[in-house]
């Protein structure tokens, strides 16, 4: 329940920022007539780059605390796949 009120102020504080469609175009306007200077290459790698990434050899090094908490109403990762011991 508290996402869905997190998603409703949200909500609020948009229409309370951008209460007209003119105040809310507004913003994105202006990012689209800001000139691109980023270089196309590099995003192109960027999104390209995920392809061949293997994160394998440098897990082991990784160390960190989980609290995962899995119920039997889980959608993603229902206990009968055995995601979570």
């Amino acid at each position: 329940m508290r996402s869905v009120r997190q998603f409703m102020q949200v909500a609020v504080l948009l229409a309370a920022a951008a209460p007209t469609r003119e105040r809310a175009d507004a913003p994105v306007d202006a990012r689209l007539a800001a000139p691109f200077t980023a270089d196309a290459n590099d995003a192109l790698y960027q999104w390209d780059s995920w392809r061949d990434y293997n994160a394998s050899p440098g897990l082991e090094k990784i160390s960190v605390a989980v609290l995962a908490i899995n119920s039997a109403d889980d959608e993603r990762n229902p206990p009968e796949l055995g995601v979570l011991p």
